[in-house]
């Protein structure tokens, strides 16, 4: 259960597939035993990420620039082998999964029928996961939710009684913070954490961030569109909409986001059949269409739930990797230095091969790729943590030729340019 609900939240799939631990499925991968489908390598200072995906998984034109260039053969004729280090010319961590411009997590708040009635079938029938938070004191049915959760929505803590934080005393908002979260882990079985917090009423003051912060991983509390790395995971923003509804004013919001290349939180309070709404009410035919803009951009924004996308921007944040020599070989290790029970996503990576590289064959673990000449840049995934074998191979006159080059070119010793984690 657990599995699928993390794959449906971080890829929109629906909850259905085969085996693998639940963070390989989430992404399309199958164990690192398994057989891999395409891969790529990331060098970092004469550091290297190589990562592989399913090969049942499609690959999209999103996922992957100069796709077309690349093929998967047999192996033919004479190779040498040729060090990895020569053949990357730079990388850096893809702000969004999948190499998407920009990220949207769409949030409800308050503990509304329509969420489980009009919500959600809405988001599903495109792939879509949400977040729900949920004000626990007025939760009568706790099924719903839990059927959501298992789903792959996100259930958030909204609080037991929805008091605005600048009205109590330190003390009596931390008891409301740890009633709210302490409902849901009592509630719904999955979850043995309750990763999201949304401020009641918009509220967030300073000193109540690191009250949240014992509890949570991340909180929306803040106005506007979140940049590829946020200033304060507890307080970050989001795009509330009321009376009048405009779909304009949605899908425009949308549209900056992906041109900032930032990351766009719509929420709102209830839904309604009805064709106009009230000042917490939107009609469904609004919220319809706002979710048919975001589909139509799918292939600019990753959707995902609130707590699962502030994940990953904080495993991006932290990645590192490094290639060691075995006895086997040359490996990769890849790793954030987060706890892994905590921070667990694949993530996405580009990396740029140096101008003028002829064809060669990538070998990754038990897999074959030919990489045709002038592929460039390449967009792809990579998991933290383990080692896996690493060669390439061109042919025999190639191969001289990019050794002769490689020994004239200097070789970089910076690490990934990621942000230090706040």
């Amino acid at each position: 259960m657990e599995e699928a609900r993390l794959r449906a939240r971080l890829a929109g799939h629906d909850g259905e597939g085969g085996g693998g631990s639940m963070r390989t499925r989430a992404m399309g991968f199958r164990g690192r035993g398994g057989a891999l489908g395409w891969a790529a390598l990331i060098l970092l200072g004469g550091q290297l990420i190589l990562a592989g995906c399913d090969e049942s998984s499609p690959l999209r034109p999103a996922d992957l620039t100069g796709l077309a260039q690349i093929h998967r053969t047999p192996d033919s004729g004479d190779t040498v082998a040729i060090d990895p280090r020569q053949v990357i010319e730079s990388v850096r961590p893809a702000d969004w999964y999948q190499g998407k411009r920009a990220a949207c997590s769409l949030v409800f708040d308050d503990t509304s029928w329509s969420h489980y009635s009009l919500a959600a079938p809405e988001m599903e029938a495109r792939g879509f996961r949400g977040t729900f938070a949920l004000v626990t004191s007025v939760v009568f049915d706790w099924s719903i939710w839990q059927e959501l959760d298992e789903r792959g929505h996100e259930i958030a803590n909204h609080t037991r009684y929805h008091a605005s934080m600048s009205t109590l005393t330190p003390a009596r908002a931390e008891e409301e913070i740890v009633n709210g979260r302490d409902d849901i882990l009592a509630h719904i079985p999955g979850p043995t954490r309750v990763d999201s917090f949304v401020y009641p009423n918009g509220d967030a003051p300073s000193w109540c961030w690191e009250i949240v912060a014992r509890y949570h991983r991340c909180a929306r509390g803040a106005h506007g569109i979140n940049p590829p790395v946020p200033g304060n995971f507890m307080c970050l923003a989001g795009s509330g909409y009321y009376h009048p509804f405009s779909v304009e004013e949605m899908n425009a919001n949308l549209d900056q986001a992906i041109s900032q290349g930032g990351w766009y939180v719509p929420y709102y309070h209830r839904l309604t059949n009805q064709p106009e709404g009230s000042h917490l009410v939107c009609p469904v035919r609004i919220f319809r269409a706002h979710l048919d803009h975001i589909a139509e951009r799918s292939g600019d924004v990753w959707v995902a739930p609130f707590g699962t996308v502030a994940a990953y921007i904080r495993e991006r944040m932290a990645l590192r990797c490094d290639l060691v020599d075995t006895f086997s070989g040359c490996c990769l290790h890849v790793w954030t230095g987060l706890d892994p029970a905590q921070f667990d996503l694949p993530l996405s990576v580009v990396l740029t091969f140096r101008v003028g590289m002829p064809e060669f064959i990538l070998r990754f673990g038990n897999e074959s790729f030919r990489v045709a000449e002038g592929t460039r840049e390449i967009t792809v995934e990579v998991q933290p943590g383990g080692y896996t074998p690493v060669r390439i191979e061109m042919a025999p006159a190639d191969g001289l030729q990019a050794s002769g080059l490689a020994a004239c070119s200097q070789r970089l010793h910076s690490s990934i340019a990621c942000p230090t984690e706040k």
